[in-house]
Parts: structure tokens; sequence; C-alpha cells
């Protein structure tokens, strides 16, 4: 185990996605290697715990990406979308998969793509977990309606991608 070369503290509401996708902007490292150096892969470069409401990580995950980061075991947990499990979608979809659940689920919680402000990205290049509800629509910070294209290239924003999307496509990232 060993700690990042480089320390990046979290914006306040940033999600672990965002957060890994700013650090490799921010000191130029693949994404893949960032993920690595947070040992939240398993040889593969990709988050390997990802689900419907986030990356969901296990406690030697936390301890992991806590000690690589020197962020807080709590911050992290707070970086993650289950902490809207019981508020904004039913906390049972963590565990047990529902049939037909999906499309229902998709419309609660965003995890490949989102909304966002595009005045926060210009700020602090932060991608804010809260924009990946369903029902966010507004920022409660600049008082504007979230977008889901950038103003600048009408790409379609894009928190996570499989490698056949991002081969096909161009789309906006947090920290990009």
């Amino acid at each position: 185990m060993r700690r990042l070369p480089l320390r990046l503290s979290p914006v306040d509401g940033e999600g672990l996605p965002g957060y890994i996708a700013r650090y490799s902007h921010t000191f130029q490292f693949q994404p893949g290697d960032v993920v690595r150096a947070l040992g939240l892969d398993h040889g593969t470069g990709r988050v390997a715990a990802a689900g419907r409401y986030g990356v969901s990580l296990t406690s030697d995950q936390l301890m992991h990406a806590a000690f690589a980061t020197g962020i807080g075991v709590e911050v992290l947990e707070g970086m993650l979308l289950s902490r809207y499990a019981g508020r904004a979608f039913d906390r049972s979809a963590l565990t047990a998969p529902v049939a037909l659940a999906g499309p229902v689920q998709g419309h609660e919680v965003r995890t490949r793509s989102s909304r966002f402000c595009p005045q926060c990205l210009g700020e602090d290049d932060a991608w804010r977990l809260r924009w990946q509800l369903g029902w966010s629509a507004i920022c409660t910070r600049h008082q504007v309606v979230l977008v889901g294209r950038c103003p600048k290239c009408e790409a379609v924003s894009t928190i996570a991608r499989s490698r056949r999307a991002r081969a096909a496509t161009s789309g906006v990232t947090p920290g990009g």
C-alpha cells in the first residue's frame, strides 16, 4: 500500500468518481492509475465494485483509499451515492437487484452521466455528488438550472463510460 504522491483535498459535496477525475486531470495522471493507487480495482484500472447507485466500497477499500489520499474514511463514505440510500432511493436497492427496477432507478440516480452546474465546474472543477440524483434540477449555490450538455461543445456529460462508448464518442467529463 502506498500514498498518492500529491495531495488534493475534496471539494465540499464532491463525489468519489469526480474526485478521481479531478485528481487525474490536475496532476496529469491516467484515471486508471489513480483508481489503482486508491486500491479500488482488482488489477483492471477501473473501479471494480460499481453499481447502479455508485461505487460500493468494502471497509478494506475505504481504508486503502483513505491511506492513499490522506482523506478520512468518513469523508470518503460521504463521497458515495450510498449516502443517499433511504432518502433518494430505497436502501435495499444497494444490495438486492430488483427485476425491472433499472429504468425506475435510472430516474432516481445517474451513475454514468448527470446534469451539472457550469458555474460550479468553472470555479473548482468538482463534480458534485448531488448532481447525480435524478431529482436534482437546480444548483442551490448559483440558483441556475442544471444542464446535461457542455455549453461550449454540446457534448453530453459523462461520469463513467464503457471503453466502447469512449472509443465511439467524446463527452464532458469531470475535471475535463
